[in-house]
């Protein structure tokens, strides 16, 4: 009887810890879904490679981007309050393909999301998601790439755009 009960225990708490998971995973999307209720940082799309560090991500100098960020990270991407970025600010970038030179099809998305120190300290401690046009993951946390040409932005915690821009 004992054996039984343990294993009913030690199998709910698997599943537990399981959907513990799937939850996060929805929250965290459910976190940026409504993007398009936040702040539009760029007036014009943005295009070329502004930071001379791009190379092929995000199609380079040949890509569109349109920036948006959350309530939490606005004051301070509006030069309001000084970086760093506060915890819980999401920068979400729209990328899209280049059609003859054009604005062309939504490509998918680029995420950066200010967690509490201790994340990635010597990283401004952000975490990085790519997704597709659906939000569906295809790379998610301390992505090597982005953390790449992110560190040239360190001056801007990380980021290449503030209210001067």
């Amino acid at each position: 009887m004992k054996k039984v009960l343990f294993a009913i225990v030690f199998i709910a708490a698997i599943l537990s810890a399981y959907a513990a998971g799937q939850q996060e995973d929805a929250t965290q999307t459910d976190a940026y879904a409504d993007y398009m209720s936040w702040t539009k940082v760029n007036q014009e799309t943005i295009t070329g490679d502004v930071t001379g560090a791009l190379g092929p991500a995000h199609q380079s100098a040949k890509g569109f981007r349109e920036i948006f960020v959350n309530d939490i990270g606005r004051p301070t991407a509006y030069g309001e309050t000084a970086y760093p970025y506060p915890a819980g600010s999401i920068i979400l970038k729209e990328s899209y393909k280049a059609k003859d030179g054009d604005k062309g099809a939504l490509d998918g998305f680029t995420i950066m999301i200010k967690r509490e120190n201790g994340y990635d300290a010597d990283n401004g401690n952000w975490e990085y998601v790519m997704t597709n046009t659906d939000f569906k993951v295809s790379q998610q946390g301390k992505i090597g790439m982005c953390i790449g040409c992110h560190s040239a932005g360190s001056d801007k915690d990380f980021t290449f755009w503030d209210s001067s821009m």
